[in-house]
């Protein structure tokens, strides 16, 4: 399952920030969404393997290797996350709105009871995270 829009995918990659920092707060899902969130773009755009657990240093050393591209690991994640940006850009163009980045009913109404992790998704924790999020990407979004 996962949310479009700024991602907050219960995915492996979130379900492993939960199970591992075990942070059930507000302020640190903002941020996981907001600064790390566009991570997971690297290994789509380069075709790295998710499961690998790469580094971003890695991540550099790979792509020198395979292209013969100098680039820093500061210029490699701005570029992904000005990817990140420009699709949340281009869904607003296509006439996404707020209503459309949601998560199915039964995640709130039914949560998988065998997960041993907290459940934070609320429909309230859920409401104030999306509205903080869009808070702070927006600024970057409307720039482009």
């Amino acid at each position: 399952m996962a949310i479009r829009g700024p991602r907050l995918e219960f995915s492996v990659g979130a379900f492993l920030l939960l199970a591992l920092e075990n942070d059930t707060s507000l302020d640190y899902w903002v941020k996981a969404i907001t600064e790390r969130g566009y991570v997971p773009l690297r290994d789509d755009m380069t075709g790295a393997c998710k499961f690998a657990g790469l580094t971003q240093e890695m991540a550099v050393q790979a792509i020198q290797e395979a292209t013969g591209l100098e680039v820093s690991v500061d210029e490699l994640q701005a570029s992904f996350r000005r990817a990140f940006l420009r699709g949340l850009a281009l869904e607003r163009k296509q006439g996404y709105q707020d209503a459309d980045y949601t998560l199915p009913g039964q995640v709130f109404d039914h949560p998988n009871e065998k997960l041993k992790t907290p459940n934070l998704i609320t429909r309230d924790f859920f409401s104030e995270m999306k509205r903080r999020v869009w808070e702070a990407l927006n600024p970057e979004i409307d720039a482009l």
